[in-house]
């Protein structure tokens, strides 16, 4: 066996098969001195509530120097004013050893494990979004379109997006344009100013590309839209963006295949450790809702009608009579007495 102790806290190399150990001793103490790290900065706040259970859970795999490094890069993130919660993941997935699986397959490969499906965005007038937006939407995104057309009705957009974080805690995707990359920072700074919640959504361009990696450097996550390409794909995604978006119903109309990006930016992607996210937008009908989920959509956003039309299908309309005439029945005969059933 070739242990090599590096430091006083357990820190070790690898032998030559591969085998990791180290003095259990030197381990433990690393460990205390590593959850005693965490409580120091959670006290102190350099760690807010999104980031308390990750480290605690990191240190058990990190010695104390590596504690100190990574509670310090959180709280650069921290000290930017962004507080999201997937950003966070992405710093402890970068920092943490690989042999954690989390860290070997990056945020979307963690975002699955975590999650329960492929995420669903809405968009919409901020009056017609609340009542879904409780029952496991991710957040809002919005575009120029929309903006544009419920701003009227608000007053402004900085007042559409106020109403918008009114009635969620959820992430705001804010989209944003501009004819440099200088006026794109300044104007994106103003909304991510406004709160934590919003997120930066740019059209793909040269300039959207520049200010990519700009954002990505101060830790401002960020959504590409108008992705038509599978290169302009591999372009945004090597700039640092969080989230691409191929749109769907606009190839349709030309008479090409809705999902094909989707389908290829999958492909593309598939084993890259910190690959982009990929949501299918400008989803107009339920039919290539379900073509974009099939296909590999780790996202999707719609408007909350279509959403809504998600839930009708013609043999749940059937079997739903079915069963509920039935129910009704053992009303009838009594067969429900002592349940609190009310008529329709």
């Amino acid at each position: 066996m070739c242990v090599e102790h590096l430091g006083e806290f357990g820190v070790h190399r690898r032998d030559e098969v591969g085998r990791q150990d180290a003095c259990k001793e030197h381990v433990a103490a690393g460990f205390e001195m590593a959850h005693g790290e965490i409580e120091r900065f959670w006290a102190e706040g350099v760690i807010g509530e999104f980031g308390w259970a990750e480290l605690h859970g990191a240190s058990l795999a990190m010695g104390m120097n590596a504690v100190v490094t990574f509670a310090a890069t959180v709280n650069k993130v921290y000290s930017r004013g962004t507080r999201d919660r997937a950003l966070l993941r992405v710093v402890i997935y970068t920092i943490m050893p690989g042999e954690n699986t989390m860290a070997a397959n990056g945020p979307v490969a963690a975002a699955r494990a975590e999650g329960s499906g492929p995420t669903i965005w809405l968009a919409g007038e901020p009056d017609d979004l609340k009542e879904w937006m409780p029952l496991g939407i991710a957040g809002i995104v919005t575009n120029t379109v929309v903006l544009n057309q419920y701003a009227k009705k608000h007053g402004s957009v900085i007042k559409l997006i106020e109403e918008y974080l009114k009635i969620t805690d959820k992430p705001v995707v804010m989209e944003i344009d501009g004819h440099s990359v200088e006026e794109l920072l300044e104007v994106g700074k103003v909304f991510t100013d406004m709160s934590d919640q919003i997120i930066l959504k740019i059209p793909c361009s040269v300039n959207g590309l520049k200010a990519f990696s700009i954002l990505k450097e101060e830790g401002v996550e960020t959504f590409c839209t108008t992705v038509f390409s599978l290169t302009q794909a591999a372009a945004v995604a090597q700039a640092g963006v969080d989230h691409i978006l191929p749109f769907c119903e606009p190839v349709k109309e030309v008479g090409g295949d809705p999902t094909q990006l989707i389908r290829d930016c999958a492909q593309m992607f598939s084993g890259w450790q910190q690959r982009p996210f990929v949501m299918a937008a400008l989803i107009r009908t339920v039919e290539t809702a379900h073509a974009a989920f099939r296909d590999g959509a780790d996202e999707l956003v719609t408007m909350w009608t279509v959403y809504r039309d998600m839930m009708e299908h013609p043999l749940t309309d059937k079997w739903n009579k079915t069963f509920v005439d039935e129910w009704a029945d053992m009303h009838e005969s009594g067969l429900l007495e002592g349940v609190p059933v009310r008529s329709a």
